[in-house]
């Protein structure tokens, strides 16, 4: 973990209209050292 403080995570819902770019869901079997990354989920999981 690169950050000690803690950050917040806000999810919106938006009308599809508005929506003009979306993120792409990758291969976690494909990911390499040095490829960015984002994680999602709980920790307690």
């Amino acid at each position: 973990m690169l950050r000690s403080d803690p950050t917040d995570l806000a999810v919106l819902e938006i009308p599809a209209k508005y929506v003009t770019k979306v993120a792409k869901f990758g291969n976690s079997e494909k990911i390499k050292a040095g490829n960015q990354r984002l994680l999602s989920g709980t920790p307690l999981d």
